[in-house]
């Protein structure tokens, strides 16, 4: 038997079907689904104002399409517009085009806008977390709260632009996530009480209140945020909440005399953190406890101190936590020692919590803000955010239980760009897939399959 030689294009032409409703984006039935069993379309059109044109529920629909679609900044809803077969699976009568969504932003960043969002948000991920299974939202025994802030593009005319120390120039956005959805979010402005801290507060009791709470995680959260919060009233505020948490302390200058005080028995060498950083030798770590001037009661510190090759003098640094040894959650601690290691493994995950923002700056393309008015962008990363629990939800959700998580672009490259004809009957839109390989029908229906069950 001989194999038929592939014959080889050696010219090629362009021909329209202007009337085929056809999508490149027919995946988008599994987020459309999803939508319609959370009832997120109800969530919008209660929580947000009402205004003259397009609705906000209409705006944020095509612009979080036109974002997890690969749009960009003001762009996104003018994607979905020239895109009927996608609005029609999305049940969009229509999309602005880029001026109008411009203008819209303003409405979207107005105080009472940025308040739906908020309870938007709240509600949405509470609704995805209850249907989410116990492996995707616990890691290693806990439910992280992970609580950070990052600097956006900015420029002397972009208004709200911060200077920061070692951080740089931008505008200061400030996001929380519940293990691996994002819930929260404030855009710095300029003025007094416009800064990370303050927002990582205001966050903190709005995910407690919201989301810890009315779905019993609360026993189980674990605040984990870097030492710019290891101070002061964000530590007093998670106590209060009684919350547990890991936080950097390296901004405390009294650890640094407590952790150089500490007797020589009291230190558990930690070979495999040595293997892990070449250039150190020598480490260990500790549990010693602090009392600042300003604090009412002394809290626990995990120190660790390490040499760096050829140089005698220690390195210092350390984390505040409120886990003790005896929780059952950590497992048996049969000494100080390991009880310590265990809470730097705990801390050491926050950088895998930090990718998260990598869906949203990366994948959504959120790193650059595209206006100049604060108000405006303020609608914009309102939206962004909404655009990101969507996509991180049905990730998660119509996926087999699994801790590892896929990037939004991945979940856009093998779910939602794939070719579809969409065709209405009375209320009911079927998106018919063109094409394809066997495995990878299999698998988006499977996926759509999941969406229906949530």
């Amino acid at each position: 038997m001989t194999k038929t030689k592939q014959q080889r294009v050696k010219r090629i032409k362009l021909d329209f079907a202007p009337h085929e409703s056809v999508t490149s984006f027919g995946g988008f039935a599994v987020i459309k689904r999803l939508i319609l069993r959370l009832g997120i379309d109800g969530l919008l059109e209660k929580h947000l104002p009402t205004r003259r044109g397009y609705s906000l529920p209409e705006i944020a629909c095509s612009a979080v399409a036109g974002l997890l679609s690969g749009a960009r900044g003001t762009v996104a809803t003018e994607a979905v517009r020239h895109d009927p077969a996608l609005r029609r699976l999305l049940g969009l009568s229509g999309s602005p085009e880029e001026a109008t969504f411009w203008r819209s932003l303003g409405d979207a960043g107005a105080p009472k806008a940025l308040a739906g969002f908020d309870d938007i948000y709240g509600k949405v991920a509470r609704r995805a977390i209850l249907r989410s299974s116990r492996t995707a939202l616990f890691d290693h025994g806990f439910v992280p709260v992970f609580i950070d802030g990052t600097l956006l593009e900015g420029s002397e005319r972009r208004e709200g632009t911060k200077v920061l120390k070692e951080k740089g120039k931008g505008l200061l956005w400030t996001a929380g996530f519940v293990g691996p959805f994002p819930c929260a979010q404030r855009l710095a402005a300029k003025g007094k009480g416009e800064g990370e801290v303050t927002h990582a507060r205001q966050l903190l009791e709005r995910i407690d209140h919201d989301i810890l709470l009315p779905t019993g995680l609360k026993k189980d959260a674990l605040v984990l945020m870097d030492s710019l919060h290891g101070n002061g009233p964000t530590l007093d505020l998670i106590e209060e909440r009684g919350l547990d948490f890991i936080i950097g302390a390296r901004g405390l200058s009294r650890v640094q005399d407590v952790l150089s005080e500490q007797h020589e028995s009291q230190w558990t060498p930690s070979p495999e953190y040595d293997a892990k950083h070449p250039g150190i030798e020598e480490s260990a770590v500790c549990v010693a406890s602090v009392h600042c001037e300003d604090w009412k009661h002394k809290r626990m510190i995990i120190g660790r101190r390490w040499r760096k090759k050829g140089e005698f003098v220690w390195n210092y640094t350390a984390v505040l936590t409120s886990l003790r040894e005896d929780d059952p959650r950590l497992g048996a601690c049969e000494n100080h020692g390991k009880f310590a290691k265990k809470i730097w493994n705990l801390y050491n995950r926050k950088g895998a919590h930090e990718n998260h923002f990598k869906n949203l700056l990366a994948d959504l393309g959120l790193h650059h803000p595209p206006c100049q008015e604060w108000i405006r962008n303020a609608g914009f990363y309102a939206i962004g955010l909404l655009g990101g629990l969507i996509g991180m939800t049905c990730d998660v959700l119509t996926s087999k239980p699994s801790k590892a998580r896929r990037r939004l672009a991945t979940l856009r490259r093998w779910l939602l760009a794939v070719p579809a004809r969409v065709t209405c009957h009375g209320r009911t839109a079927v998106a018919t897939v063109l094409g394809l390989s066997d495995w990878w029908r299999s698998w988006s229906a499977d996926r759509f399959a999941r969406a229906a069950r949530c």
